[in-house]
């Protein structure tokens, strides 16, 4: 993907220029920000979780060794961070498909579950890890291989995540078919 491979003067990011830092955030934020989104955040815990991706990634850049693309180290941080994010914030659950609907007071869920945001609201009603797997993979369209790198699971456990995900989505939109 093309983002990931995004070349940057990683001497200036290294040496903590602020110009090459905020190209940086520009380039990723709304990457960032989506995948946030994926595990259940809102609103202004989205926006915190941003801010310590970034700060984390900032903080951590004299140490980018370079050995994978920058896009994949800041994508390994977000995930991680916004896992921790997701469990500290106790005030957000993740429910059945019927509860996640329920809660976005959805009066016809066959209707709205065509819908590609409740589709993915769905998806975030798997956990958060699984959402976020489901995200890089089939948002943002990164190769499995990438997807094991940023979360640091082997590639048939990535394979198989996505294997529950999908099957676990189809039993829950089946539920709504008329």
């Amino acid at each position: 993907m093309e983002l990931l491979d995004t070349p940057m003067d990683l001497s200036s990011l290294r040496a903590g220029d602020a110009e090459a830092f905020a190209e940086l955030v520009r380039l990723f934020q709304d990457r960032i920000f989506s995948l946030c989104q994926s595990v259940g955040l809102r609103g202004a815990d989205i926006d915190q979780a941003a801010a310590d991706i970034f700060s984390a990634v900032y903080l951590a850049l004299p140490g980018f060794d370079g050995r994978c693309a920058l896009g994949t180290w800041i994508y390994q941080i977000a995930f991680r961070t916004a896992l921790r994010q997701r469990k500290r914030d106790a005030r957000h659950t993740h429910g059945h498909l019927t509860e996640t609907l329920a809660a976005a007071d959805v009066s016809d869920p066959v209707e709205e579950a065509d819908t590609s945001e409740n589709i993915w609201r769905c998806v975030a009603a798997l956990g958060s890890q699984t959402a976020m797997i489901v995200k890089l993979y089939y948002q943002d369209g990164l190769p499995l291989p990438e997807i094991a790198e940023i979360t640091g699971h082997p590639v048939g456990t990535i394979k198989t995540i996505l294997f529950r995900a999908r099957r676990e989505l189809s039993e829950s939109l089946a539920r709504y078919k008329p």
